[in-house]
């Protein structure tokens, strides 16, 4: 867990225009975050001992908003970290909500019963291969 959320704070910090003092700030907020979110875990989820942390799930959507042409205007680096990250929180949040909602009101039981692992995997498959840049 330590070692994914040092490697994604590396990695995005200064992709985003930060430096040294954002990337500590980051790392103390995801290992925040994946406290808070192992506690629920244990006491509201499963109840299983499960420790939560970071996912690289958000890495690739992350990289592209910080290369997007909108942030490239910022000359102030820190200026530029500060977009970057609220465009990322605020997309988080939204994909969230849509996630909560599909949820809660069962719509995914009309997409479940149409994937099964011979159609999951080239979907996944091929996503992984578009976000690839040769």
């Amino acid at each position: 867990m330590l070692g994914t959320l040092v490697i994604i704070s590396t990695i995005l910090v200064p992709l985003m225009g930060g430096g040294n003092v954002e990337k500590a700030q980051m790392i103390q907020t995801m290992l925040f975050v994946a406290g808070i979110k192992t506690l629920l875990q244990t006491l509201v989820g499963t109840r299983l001992p499960v420790v939560i942390g970071p996912s690289f799930a958000f890495l690739i959507p992350a990289i592209s908003v910080a290369f997007s042409t909108r942030m490239s205007t910022f000359l102030n680096p820190n200026q530029r970290f500060k977009q970057s990250i609220r465009a990322v929180q605020g997309a988080l949040i939204i994909a969230s909500f849509v996630q909560a909602i599909i949820g809660f009101f069962g719509f995914w039981s009309i997409f479940a019963r149409f994937l099964s692992p011979l159609s999951v995997v080239p979907l996944v498959t091929l996503t992984g291969l578009g976000l690839f840049v040769l």
